[in-house]
């Protein structure tokens, strides 16, 4: 792998760790999510 990938990997891993230990217990898992509000058909 490349410098640059190791690196994007390792950075990968440490959101990943914030997101199932801070963020998930801190607000819970999967919910309504109001930067991405449910797609509306406008035909």
């Amino acid at each position: 792998m490349s410098i640059r990938g190791e690196e994007w990997s390792q950075f990968a891993d440490e959101v990943l760790q914030h997101i199932e230990v801070y963020t998930v217990t801190q607000y819970g898992d999967k919910g309504p999510d109001p930067a991405f509000p449910p797609h509306r058909d406008h035909t």
